[in-house]
């Protein structure tokens, strides 16, 4: 296949997998544009270095979405060990104020970005209505820890909603 074949291939996959890449960056990002863009870039980077490899043992959502997690969690690792504060303007909190009108929403989402990077992704997957088999196929992990780990972490987003909408 020719380079120019190669390429096209790819951004036209690219462009298939737009929205799944998108809802990750949104999820894994504090959702900052240029963040978003940032990790967008580095998931759209990985996805290509692991073209070539790209095999079909699993549909291409699942390895889009292993990928990107993937890449999504290290990045949020990497920042952990970095960590900067950034004042926030007001266009900014104007931005974020939009964003989470339903105050119930901006409550879960406070709670679910709490949760550690891996509770986080398997999270996010299963609100994405993928299956416990292909959860555990995108993160090596067994499809019952996966499901022991959904029910754990609705239990704890339950009890801490709970808690929070209480006082």
């Amino acid at each position: 296949m020719e380079k120019n074949d190669i390429y096209d291939e790819f951004n036209h996959f690219l462009q298939e997998s737009n929205k799944i890449l998108v809802e990750v960056c949104l999820r894994f990002t504090d959702r900052q544009p240029d963040n978003v863009r940032d990790l967008y870039q580095d998931i759209a980077l990985s996805l290509w270095e692991s073209w070539p490899s790209f095999r079909g043992e699993s549909s291409r959502t699942t390895w889009v979405y292993r990928i990107a997690v993937n890449t999504a969690t290290s990045a949020l690792r990497r920042q952990a060990a970095e960590r900067q504060f950034v004042a926030i303007d007001q266009q900014m909190l104007e931005s974020l104020a939009e964003e989470v009108k339903d105050e119930r929403v901006a409550i879960l989402y406070t709670i679910i970005d709490r949760l550690p990077v891996l509770d986080r992704a398997i999270f996010y997957l299963y609100l994405d209505n993928l299956s416990n088999r292909q959860i555990a196929d995108i993160l090596g992990r067994s499809e019952r820890a996966v499901k022991q780990k959904i029910h754990r972490i609705k239990n704890k987003i339950r009890k801490d909603y709970e808690l929070i909408t209480r006082i």
